[in-house]
């Protein structure tokens, strides 16, 4: 089995929520590395400071900033490129 293991940035404010998905992603990917964020704002914060994520869930209805706006910061801030972002799923729970 390969040790490559895919990094997940979650961006979601609901603990109870996270931790389903992160359940969830586990069981079908057992090496994933899940990363949590509470809000948009702190979201594009990791973006911006830390390596890429292979993969981003964003939450339609955080305080602060919402999934949306967020996505819409990524694009324009060029965080998609910059950090080869590959994946933005806007995720309602």
């Amino acid at each position: 089995m390969s040790n490559f293991k895919l990094n997940i940035l979650i961006a979601e404010d609901d603990k109870d929520d996270a931790e389903m998905l992160i359940e969830a992603l586990r069981s079908v990917l057992p090496s994933g590395n899940c990363i949590v964020t509470k809000n948009g704002i702190e979201c594009l914060r990791y973006l911006k400071t830390h390596d890429a994520p292979d993969l981003v869930f964003l939450d339609l209805n955080m305080p602060l900033k919402n999934g949306i706006s967020t996505h819409g910061d990524i694009y324009n801030e060029d965080l998609y490129r910059r950090r080869r972002l590959q994946f933005i799923l806007p995720l309602q729970i």
